[in-house]
């Protein structure tokens, strides 16, 4: 299945499946353990210092855009949980901004999402997914899977993002920003409650916040069991 199609039936299910697998903000603190604290894994000998194929490198990546075929990612099976990521900064926004619940969505060998949203509040319907993923920004882009809008988003850090929606949802209640990482790609998507104001893209831009808290080196990009 392709990553595209993946991230449009995820933004129609992931409510359920947070809710099921998710744990909220309340017991589980956030953040990832610092690049400098990772354990040291094994990479081929002629694997280059410092290059986004060094599992090891602590060097900051931000703004380094791969075209690496998923298939052929050095973060294949190597894809650690996203909700992880976000600390109690980003968590205290989220529920300052009615999302109280970070749960796992999806997570194989090339996606990892976290689920966010006020599942714990009755009549709250509306979810933010924050999704990465080991295919290319190239690619994301020609996926019949989903439709882009020609309008740039600016994002922390300096990066910049593509704005769309999933093909065959409502555009006015689902939208999409993907941007280009080292590893592949990344996204952040809003899908609105029956209760929440549209278009949607115009609330996802207040969820743009998140995308500072994605890994930003190769030694972040690690299973917790690695």
């Amino acid at each position: 299945m392709r990553v595209g199609m993946t991230v449009r039936l995820a933004l129609a299910a992931l409510v359920a499946v947070t809710v099921v697998s998710g744990c909220s903000s309340g017991t589980t603190t956030g953040g990832r353990p610092s690049a400098l604290s990772v354990k040291s894994v094994s990479v081929p000998p002629d694997v280059p210092k410092d290059s986004i194929r060094d599992l090891n490198s602590t060097k900051d990546m931000t703004g380094v855009v791969t075209d690496i075929p998923s298939s052929q990612s050095p973060y294949y099976r190597h894809m650690p949980e996203m909700c992880p990521f976000f600390p109690k900064e980003a968590r205290d926004k989220a529920k300052a901004m009615g999302a109280d619940t970070f749960g796992t969505g999806l997570a194989s060998d090339i996606i990892q999402s976290c689920g966010i949203g006020p599942f714990d509040t009755p009549n709250r319907f509306f979810t933010v997914s924050a999704f990465m993923s080991t295919e290319p920004l190239n690619q994301m882009l020609k996926s019949s899977e989903s439709a882009y809008t020609g309008v740039k988003v600016a994002l922390p850090r300096g990066q910049v993002g593509y704005e769309g929606y999933p093909a065959g949802l409502d555009v006015r209640r689902n939208c999409t920003v993907d941007w280009g990482t080292f590893y592949g790609s990344a996204q952040i998507a809003f899908s609105a409650g029956p209760f929440d104001p549209v278009p949607a893209c115009v609330t996802l831009r207040k969820w743009t916040f998140l995308a500072a808290y994605y890994p930003s080196s190769p030694s972040q990009m690690r299973r917790f069991d690695e």
